[in-house]
């Protein structure tokens, strides 16, 4: 009796073993998890990236390297990304960090290379020794790992194996699985100090293996023998961004481990095999369009885009056709073919046809991918864009200048103003060396012409403020166009510029200016206080260009960036000027309404 249950054991141990089918049997060496602590705003994290892909580069196979944004280096604001994971400051705490940036190897606690007595956290400089001698080390048990991602529900499958080949100190390990976010563009201070390479040729930083959220809770195996096998399936629904960045559908990345004990000292760790699907044979999800009018402002009735798209059937695209409308009017349809096969999960930019008959003052227009490979689309998700005429802008001179102050990266900035009615570029200028300094570029504005200006930072961090206080101005006579000095990767604005007796100047009076929009105007005018008006006496009148009066409207109170809108159905076309009222106080905008 005893002899057929070891035999019937025997079998059943058989056929458990057979059933797992990619985790190894053989005894092996560990890998090693080394797990860095950084931050967007970390100068010197940039180049611990660079050491941690030096250190993965020289064992492909056997380190498992995940980006934790933690701590007061890690937080968001501005144009910097929000890259902290739910388990981020725990870790931090938990690794005893004292100085940026610095990692945890295996979670072990190794005297001669930590930080701090009995803590893990150690240096960058010492993360290849200690690497290559846990890679020596013999492991009781091993880790493998497959992951699904079906990119159309989004869902994430991860199937996790173990096998001890040894017996573990503990009878009870823990098995932790952690989803990543690899090759993810944004900024990174110190980057093109410390790692240029990483840096694309927009200007913005490969951010890689950054830790999103953990896949499992407590997941714990409790037969740490020789010879005990273990799988394990979890589900992740994984969400369209990070914290507000978008990131590409191939970017996640799965990681196991197994500790010995709740959450220290590592016995071995793996990244999963990923494959992609979709529950769609052909499928394409529309996600931006981007509009050659710069700003989405026009000069004319015409306009260019290029859209974003990402692939979500399994099939390889290599052409679209895109549905679109303007201003709820008869749908027509742009084909567009790819230059090579879009597979899945990735996204790429697709110029698209010139769309005429836009209006003389504002439009919407929406689109949607209708055919992916001559096939139905079944992802009918759309966009909608507003794409208004150029603010006109009134001056008694025609004197232009460009006034710009560099920080201390001005081989990062470039510029370039255009008269879009005669397609000439009237200034331009980049490869800067001077920091701090201050440059003016005069130009002569001419009457009844448009303009685009626009300013770009390869870099991403704008003028200020983090690398210096600059800024630009751009001004016809006493009227300033535009003056900004934080922005990202581009700035700038399109105007339409008309030489009149009337010269608004708010750089005398910041607090009792505003915008008006959309001018020239059809049914409604928006105004956008610039600043904040607070007062009984204050109010709204329009004028024809005759001087009569055709409206009046009472305003007590709006705050800074608030809109009022005023119907201008029953106004005649012409030009008409827009007074703020204020106490003894008076700003006027030049308004025309055109149908």
């Amino acid at each position: 009796m005893n002899k057929l249950i070891i035999l019937i054991f025997c079998f059943n141990l058989a056929l458990t073993l057979s059933a797992q089918n990619f985790v190894s049997t053989s005894v092996s060496n560990k890998n090693v998890l080394l797990e860095s602590f950084t931050g967007v705003n970390c100068f010197y994290c940039a180049g611990a990236d660079a050491a941690a892909a030096t250190v993965q580069n020289a064992h492909p196979d056997s380190v498992i390297w995940i980006n934790i944004h933690a701590g007061i280096f890690a937080e968001p604001g501005g144009n910097r990304p929000d890259f902290r994971s739910p388990y981020a400051d725990t870790l931090l705490s938990f690794s005893g960090l004292t100085v940026f940036p610095a990692a945890m190897i295996n979670r072990r606690q190794l005297p001669n290379f930590a930080q701090n007595t009995g803590k893990l956290s150690i240096e960058s400089s010492n993360w290849s020794t200690v690497t290559d001698t846990m890679l020596s080390e013999l492991s009781p048990v091993n880790i493998a790992a497959r992951s699904e991602f079906n990119i159309s529900t989004r869902m994430l499958k991860v199937v996790v194996e173990s096998y001890y080949t040894g017996n573990s100190i503990n009878s009870q390990n823990r098995l932790f699985a952690a989803l990543l976010l690899d090759s993810v563009l944004a900024r990174q201070e110190g980057a093109r100090v410390f790692n240029p390479s990483a840096i694309g040729s927009d200007g913005r930083y490969m951010h890689r293996n950054i830790l999103f959220d953990y896949i499992n809770g407590a997941t714990y195996i409790t037969n740490t023998n020789t010879g005990s096998f273990k799988a394990d399936t979890f589900y992740y629904s994984i969400p369209a961004d990070f914290n507000g960045t978008d990131f590409d559908l191939t970017s996640p990345k799965v990681a196991v481990w197994i500790t010995e004990n709740d959450s220290a000292n590592v016995l071995n760790a793996a990244y999963a095999q990923m494959t992609f699907v979709s529950d769609f044979s052909n499928s394409a999800g529309l996600l931006s369009a981007d509009w050659d009018a710069d700003f989405n402002l026009l000069c004319g009735t015409e306009s260019a885009a290029e859209i974003s798209i990402v692939n979500l059937g399994n099939n390889a695209i290599d052409s679209i056709s895109v549905d679109y409308s303007v201003n709820s009017g008869t749908v027509q349809s742009l084909n567009a073919y790819l230059s090579s096969p879009l597979t899945i999960g990735k996204m790429q930019k697709i110029q698209l046809p010139v769309i005429g008959g836009l209006s003389s003052f504002g439009n919407t227009v929406s689109m949607k991918i209708n055919l992916v490979n001559s096939a139905a689309n079944p992802d009918t998700s759309e966009i909608i864009s507003q794409l208004d005429q150029a603010q006109l802008m009134v001056s008694d001179s025609t004197n232009g200048v460009l006034t710009v102050r560099f920080d201390n990266y001005p081989e990062d900035i470039s510029w370039s103003l255009i008269d879009e009615t005669d397609a000439l570029t009237i200034l331009s200028d980049s490869n800067y060396v001077i920091t701090n300094s201050i440059i003016n570029q005069n130009f002569t504005a001419v009457n009844g012409h448009c303009y685009a200006f626009k300013i770009t930072d390869s870099y991403g961090d704008g003028l200020c403020c983090g690398s210096g206080q600059g800024y630009y101005e751009l001004k016809i006579g006493n009227l300033r166009i535009l003056r900004e000095n934080e922005f990202t990767f581009e700035s700038g604005t399109k105007f339409s510029f008309e030489e009149g007796v009337i010269a608004v100047n708010p750089t005398e009076n910041i607090d009792f200016d505003f915008d008006v929009f959309p001018n020239p105007a059809n049914a409604f005018i928006n105004i956008k206080l610039k600043g904040e008006l607070n007062s009984e006496n204050s109010y709204l009148t329009i004028s024809n260009a005759l001087g009569q009066l055709v409206a009046t409207e009472n305003i007590n109170f709006l705050s800074t960036g608030a809109q009022h809108q005023i119907s201008t159905e029953s106004f005649l076309p012409g030009v008409y000027f827009l007074q703020l009222h204020k106490d003894l106080n008076v700003t006027t905008k030049k308004i025309v309404i055109s149908r």
